[in-house]
């Protein structure tokens, strides 16, 4: 009985990584997140709700209320050392598409979790596709202006000074 389980659970967690990154999708940190790559990404709606991202906060452990909801993102692998981190996000099939810029603040699926506008920004205005071609890496915390809207949470997000 054992063996089975053991074997079903290998199966289990083969399905749900399937399939599996590889080089050409993203570069991977060795130690850490996500924090720059190129391959599709998705969206993630985070909605204000009744407190819910106040109660319930992100990874990074920064209230909803703290932060323009408009330009933060979830990303595969965020340690708590790189909350914060401001990203420079692109379409690399869109040069006419101006960059967008990103603070990470929760741990997502694959790649990245772009918020509803950024991802709408990058793929022309439309959330008609699930997923639009992205390519992002870190860049200087001074790209991220306005996004945390109370400064009693910026020495909760290491990753904003480790990118001045």
């Amino acid at each position: 009985m054992g063996k089975t389980v053991a074997a079903m659970t290998g199966l289990v967690l083969a399905v749900l990584s399937w399939p599996p990154p590889t080089w050409a999708d993203a570069s991977v940190a060795a130690d850490g997140g996500m924090l720059s790559g190129e391959q599709k990404v998705t969206f993630h709606e985070f909605r204000p709700g009744k407190g819910s991202l106040d109660e319930i906060p992100m990874s990074c452990g920064i209230p909803g209320s703290a932060l323009d909801l408009s330009r933060i993102t979830a990303v595969q692998g965020l340690t708590a050392s790189e909350c914060g981190t401001i990203l420079k996000v692109v379409n690399p099939t869109r040069p006419d598409i101006p960059p967008q810029y990103v603070m990470a603040v929760d741990r997502g699926g694959r790649g990245l979790d772009l918020n509803t506008d950024t991802f709408k920004a990058l793929n022309g205005g439309s959330l008609s596709e699930g997923l639009v071609p992205a390519k992002w890496e870190p860049v200087s915390s001074s790209f991220g202006e306005g996004i945390l809207l109370d400064d009693r949470f910026a020495g909760e997000l290491p990753g904003l000074a480790s990118r001045e």
